[in-house]
């Protein structure tokens, strides 16, 4: 049984059972909690570390001992402009990314292995954290993402496909 549980956004939460029964190929469990009335629940479900990277609105699908965290922002495509009336700046919503985030955390919770893109470092590569489009689409998906210095170590067993993103050296 897959179990989407969804902290935040419950009106989203009550629609989705339908669509995920057949993304899943079978039944899924969504449940919305309300992280303030059960602040325990998450740390339960996720861990206690790990649950300090989870905000309100946030997903977490869990199937057995896998679980993907989805936060809220990565279910919306956004954009920030300038409102030259106010002078202001502004994020719009231009779409939404809902069935990829949804339907790739329930593939990546239900399967075996889960194939891993390393990241190099160690050689003047570009911050990752200037890709985050990339990164987000490689984790849509189903690879998990780790950095990798070859300077220091082999290519892992786990190993999918390295990225070296501008190397300077």
């Amino acid at each position: 049984m897959i179990g989407i549980i969804i902290s935040g956004h419950g009106n989203f939460g009550t629609g989705l059972q339908s669509s995920l029964k057949l993304i899943a190929g079978g039944p899924a469990n969504v449940e919305y909690v309300d992280l303030d009335k059960n602040p325990g629940f998450l740390r339960e479900t996720v861990g206690e570390e790990a649950a300090s990277a989870y905000s309100d609105g946030d997903y977490v699908v869990k199937c057995g001992e896998h679980i993907k965290h989805i936060p809220s922002s990565n279910m919306y495509e956004t954009e920030t402009s300038l409102d030259y009336s106010t002078f202001q700046y502004q994020r719009v919503t231009k779409g939404i990314n809902a069935e990829a985030c949804l339907s790739g955390a329930i593939v990546y919770v239900i399967s075996d292995e889960i194939p891993v893109v390393y990241i190099s470092t160690g050689n003047g590569e570009a911050d990752m954290t200037s890709y985050s489009k990339v990164k987000l689409n490689i984790t849509n998906n189903n690879f998990d993402i780790k950095e990798l210095n070859l300077n220091q170590s082999d290519i892992p067993e786990d190993c999918a496909v390295i990225m070296f993103i501008s190397p300077t050296s």
